[in-house]
């Protein structure tokens, strides 16, 4: 059912592939870091906590305001708005993997940060509205799953494979292209997000 709906299928999809980018390249931050910028763990350790900690909090808190406050009865502006957002994660990541500053670096996490996580409260909820109340436990459950295998299983894999078979060409740098490619899937879940939004209005009305 969740695959024959052409919202959800898109939703998911979106949702799998964020994880599967963000998943597949956080494990990499502290090495790429140690490895670039000669960065020691002790350091790193409380930049990367404080990036990912308050950054993560903002994303999610800004994402359900702005969702609640602005696009509160629009849905298709919702789904909109998050494969925008999307999208825009990609010239931070260019940022992040090619500024010289290791400082310049980390802080162009923080925004990074953000916006990755400014779809959880609007993707989610939606997510539940989209199928009848016997269903939502099943339907979140049946996403997070895919999430997590694909994106946590597979993501940082993905990354690996990709710095080892470019390291004869690339050498020390072989890792940031890997991460780079791996970027680009920003805009492979953007475009789920904004195919959600051109049935959402008919598939909650049903």
């Amino acid at each position: 059912m969740l695959w024959q709906q052409t919202t959800t299928r898109h939703l998911g999809l979106g949702i799998v592939l964020l994880f599967t980018m963000g998943a597949g390249m956080g494990p990499w931050y502290a090495a790429f870091m140690m490895r670039t910028h000669s960065m020691q763990t002790a350091e790193l350790g409380v930049w990367l906590g404080l990036v990912n900690g308050l950054g993560g909090i903002a994303g999610m808190l800004t994402g359900g305001y702005v969702a609640a406050k602005w696009f509160a009865q629009n849905e298709r502006g919702q789904l909109r708005l998050i494969a925008v957002i999307i999208a825009s994660m990609l010239p931070f990541f260019v940022l992040f993997l090619t500024l010289q500053d290791r400082y310049h670096a980390l802080l162009s996490l923080a925004p990074l940060m953000i916006l990755w996580c400014f779809f959880a409260g609007p993707a989610f909820a939606l997510l539940q509205r989209l199928v009848g109340e016997e269903m939502r436990a099943t339907t979140l459950a049946v996403v997070m799953l895919l999430a997590n295998l694909i994106g946590m299983g597979a993501g940082p894999q993905m990354v690996g494979l990709l710095s080892d078979s470019w390291a004869p060409t690339f050498g020390g740098d072989s890792l940031r292209y890997a991460m780079l490619t791996m970027s680009l899937m920003a805009l492979w879940s953007a475009f789920h997000f904004w195919r959600a939004g051109e049935t959402v209005k008919q598939d909650l009305s049903v």
